[in-house]
């Protein structure tokens, strides 16, 4: 991420990157016709948990499906995850678990968690 300008620091958030990044990772999966096996989810609102029972929540899940490394299921996550109403999404910021829409978006249909920063630190 190349340096914002000096004085607009803080201008450079993940969220708006996030919602510009998905669309773009997943026109590329479909043009390598790999859409029915993979879709990039934004996952910045919506915890996964984890074995040890807490939860994280990767900017961006790339899900997969369709091999043996990933358990048999039927459907494709929305690309752009939506809790069902707006007191879930309350939730998902406090670390709450919400429902969501489609399959579940869990570590076991992970092909990669990609984190954006944009902070040197």
């Amino acid at each position: 991420m190349p340096d914002p300008p000096v004085g607009n620091e803080d201008s450079i958030r993940e969220s708006p990157i996030t919602a510009v990044l998905v669309p773009i990772l997943n026109s590329i999966i479909v043009e390598l016709d790999k859409g029915d096996h993979r879709v990039a989810v934004d996952r910045q609102m919506f915890p996964i948990p984890t074995r040890d029972g807490g939860t994280l929540k990767p900017d961006i899940f790339l899900w997969g499906k369709g091999s043996p490394a990933f358990p048999p299921i039927e459907g494709t996550p929305l690309s752009k995850t939506r809790s069902k109403n707006d007191k879930d999404a309350e939730s998902a910021r406090h670390g709450q678990a919400v429902e969501e829409e489609g399959p579940p978006v869990l570590w076991t249909w992970c092909v990669l968690p990609i984190e954006i920063k944009t902070e040197r630190k």
